[in-house]
């Protein structure tokens, strides 16, 4: 049976790559429990005005299912509600329900097409930090701080052209 989440955004992004936020989400894509994320309207619920996501998570997605994660956009399943209650000024009826329940059931089917519904392999999610390291040096071979500005781009050609190997290291944390 699925389990599901309600979340703010602050899941999906929180948490520099090795914190808990980023951990918890590594080792729920690492084992392949992440099968859908359906995003919510905004103003749902009361007190805040933010917009809210479904995170469907299974320890036993079927095999059609596995290494991919379904994202559904459900922000324009809404209706006004009457007398708005705080922020809450929108709800979901059983027909938008109905109608993210149809696109999980038919978006893993081959050839379905619905520009609301994604699917993304779950790698796709991962992310790992890149710490890039140039050295630049003064006459006396000391580290040199570059204040003015550099005209020219960026590129690996010219990057490359000049530096001794240890100076064209790339750390990865």
């Amino acid at each position: 049976m699925p389990t599901l989440h309600i979340f703010n955004g602050s899941p999906l992004s929180n948490g520099d790559c090795g914190s808990g936020e980023s951990e918890i989400r590594r080792w729920i894509l690492e084992n392949d429990w992440l099968d859908a994320i359906v995003m919510l309207p905004d103003q749902l619920f009361h007190n805040t005005g933010i917009f809210t996501y479904i995170w469907l998570l299974r320890n036993d997605k079927p095999a059609e299912h596995r290494g991919r994660v379904m994202l559904i956009d459900a922000r324009q399943q809404f209706e006004k509600e009457p007398k708005a209650f705080g922020n809450k000024r929108n709800r979901m009826s059983d027909a938008h329900r109905q109608w993210i329940e149809a696109r999980y059931q038919q978006g893993w089917k081959a050839g379905f097409d619905d520009a609301q519904v994604k699917i993304f392999g779950a790698k796709d999610f991962a992310f790992h930090k890149v710490k890039v390291v140039f050295w630049q040096t003064d006459a006396h071979d000391q580290p040199a701080t570059v204040t003015e500005p550099y005209e020219k781009a960026f590129t690996a050609a010219n990057l490359n052209r000049g530096l001794t190997s240890e100076q064209k290291n790339v750390y990865i944390s």
